[in-house]
């Protein structure tokens, strides 16, 4: 493997950027249509702007980009600013109303850890076992140590347990 990328994912911050834009378009339809049909344009397509990571293994580079009208906005930084591949949980719960329904979601995510303690998503996963297996694959091509975020957990669920017998 000489390149691999994340599969570009929706940001939800900048879902809610483009409403308010597009909303805002809508509202200048009364007084300016030109400006109204610009702001409609800027916000679609800051609603559809969509974010990725690709890994360039020959170069030692990573680049963060966030995906504007088909051109990959972002830097590329040196692989040495990471110091570890990270597999972690990603879990999310919703409610809905004023009633106990929750709605939950689990997912497992590999991403690089740089020296300032920050994460760069690489791929998230709904199997473990493909987590692990790409998380393996990415350690072997890139040369980072791995950090089991799950096994740490585990590890301090059972050390809970073992003291409170």
């Amino acid at each position: 493997m000489t390149n691999f990328s994340s599969p570009p994912q929706p940001t939800f911050k900048f879902f809610y950027i483009g409403s308010v834009i597009a909303i805002i378009g809508l509202g200048l339809l009364t007084t300016s249509v030109i400006a109204s049909v610009i702001f409609l344009i800027c916000g679609i397509f800051v609603l559809l702007s969509i974010s990725g990571v690709i890994v360039n293994i020959k170069e030692k580079k990573v680049k963060s980009y966030h995906l504007f009208l088909f051109l990959k906005i972002g830097k590329w930084i040196n692989i040495e600013h990471f110091t570890h591949l990270v597999i972690g949980p990603n879990s999310s719960s919703q409610a809905i109303g004023r009633t106990s329904t929750t709605f939950r979601t689990n997912s497992y995510s590999v991403s690089l850890l740089n020296k300032e303690s920050k994460l760069t998503e690489l791929k998230e996963f709904t199997d473990l076992s493909e987590a692990r297996k790409y998380l393996t694959q990415a350690s072997n091509e890139i040369g980072l140590p791995i950090i089991d975020k799950l096994e740490i957990i585990k590890e301090r669920a059972a050390s809970k347990r073992s003291k409170r017998k």
